[in-house]
């Protein structure tokens, strides 16, 4: 997998748009599962998904959505990613 890097790694310890990102690579750094919920800018639920403990995973979104890690956000690192389709 190539990364196409955008910005630096930082916790989901608060609701984030991730630097306005529309891919993001999310990595569960704790030992449990983490649910992670997608909002709109009106803090409307789009979707949510548990990432498993030590896994990380790409998740596109809209540029004003936000990730929320509902427990141990922390533990949740983020990161902004490029992503072009050929």
């Amino acid at each position: 997998m190539i990364l196409n890097v955008k910005g630096a790694e930082a916790n989901l310890a608060a609701n984030s748009t991730v630097s306005n990102a529309r891919a993001v690579r999310v990595y569960n750094s704790h030992t449990a599962d983490v649910l992670i919920t997608v909002q709109d800018a009106t803090a409307v639920t789009v979707g949510s998904f548990t990432i498993q403990s030590n896994t990380v995973e790409i998740l596109e979104k809209s540029s004003t959505d936000e990730l929320v890690a509902n427990n141990n956000g922390g533990a949740v690192k983020v990161t902004n990613l490029g992503f072009s389709i050929s």
